[in-house]
């Protein structure tokens, strides 16, 4: 009957054929980014819909790209990419691994100190996560040093 849907906004027409632009960001999960003219004009939207058959993965940071632009909803935007070269990327930074400097002391009954390390609890513990692992682990310690003299009275007893 009728339909309440925004009705489909129409295909930007190209205004600007074979402009060169470097990729400034592109998130191929997202699936846009941003890229800007090497004319110096103001960045322009990159929608994954206008890459066509080629690799997503392939528009990282500094790549360039011969595209065609038109005017989209918010501006200029690329409506369909030509070529991709990828050779002008910039190497991306190899992740640093997170040097977790997480060391929870844990005192059980005799106030020796235990040391759980972050590699026991997973390299990747995240701080909120550690806090409630570290939280468990000192009331479980607690627990079983609470209930331990009668576990043992139990036991011989029999």
């Amino acid at each position: 009957m009728f339909d309440r849907r925004k009705p489909a906004a129409p295909a930007p027409f190209v205004t600007h054929e074979n402009v060169e632009a470097k990729i400034k960001w592109f998130d191929p999960e997202k699936g846009f980014g941003f890229a800007s003219p090497a004319d110096g004009s103001g960045d322009v939207f990159v929608h994954v819909s206008s890459i066509g058959p080629q690799d997503p993965q392939d528009l990282q940071p500094g790549a360039t790209i011969i595209c065609d632009l038109g005017e989209g909803r918010r501006g200029l935007q690329v409506v369909a990419v030509h070529e991709i070269d990828a050779s002008t990327a910039t190497p991306a930074a190899p992740r640093a691994r997170a040097a977790v400097a997480l060391a929870a002391v844990v005192r059980s009954r005799r106030a020796r100190p235990v040391t759980i390390s972050a590699a026991a609890m997973g390299a990747a513990a995240v701080t909120t996560a550690a806090t409630v692992a570290v939280s468990t682990v000192a009331i479980a310690a607690a627990s079983i040093a609470a209930l331990a003299p009668r576990w043992r009275d139990r036991s011989t007893a029999r």
